[in-house]
C-alpha cells in the first residue's frame, strides 16, 4: 500500500495552514501550530492520543510551510503503515522519512517557481535531521 499523494497534495494545497489548522488524512488527524519562540527544532511533531501536532517556527518562510506540513503528515502516515506491515520501528521511521522527503520535494517542485524551489531545498537540507 502506498500513500495517496494526489489526495494529500489537494489537502495541503487547499488549506490556509493557519495556526491551529486541523487536517485529516486517511484517518490521521493533525493540527498545525506555530511557535513564536523559535526555540528547539524548527519543525517537529508530537503524538497526543489519537492526533498529532505539527509545530513550526513562526519565522519559517510562509511559502515553505505547505511542503513541510505535507512531509510531516506523509511521514507520520507512512511510519504507521510500515510498522503495521511488519517493519521494525527504527526501520519504519527511516523509510517513512526518506519517502516523505521525496514527496515534499515533489510537491515543492510542482508548486514553486524554480528560485523558490531551490531556496526551499537549501532550507530543508539545513534542518536538523532527527535520524542522524
Amino acid at each position: 500500500m502506498e500513500i495517496n499523494y494526489p489526495k494529500l497534495k489537494t489537502l495541503i494545497g487547499d488549506s490556509a495552514l493557519e495556526d491551529y489548522a486541523e487536517l485529516e488524512f486517511e484517518g490521521l488527524t493533525s493540527f498545525v501550530m506555530y511557535d513564536d519562540t523559535n526555540s528547539g527544532n524548527p519543525v517537529q511533531y508530537d503524538c497526543y492520543g489519537d492526533h498529532y501536532v505539527i509545530y513550526i517556527w513562526e519565522s519559517i518562510e510562509k511559502d515553505f510551510r505547505k511542503p513541510i506540513v505535507l512531509h510531516e503528515i506523509a511521514e507520520t502516515f507512512l511510519n504507521r503503515l510500515y510498522e503495521n506491515c511488519g517493519m521494525s520501528p527504527d526501520e519504519a521511521k527511516i523509510e517513512a522519512h526518506e519517502e516523505a522527503r521525496k514527496l515534499d520535494e515533489k510537491y515543492a517542485r510542482e508548486t514553486f517557481y524554480k528560485e523558490t524551489f531551490e531556496r526551499y531545498l537549501k532550507f530543508r537540507d539545513s534542518l536538523i535531521n532527527p535520524l542522524n
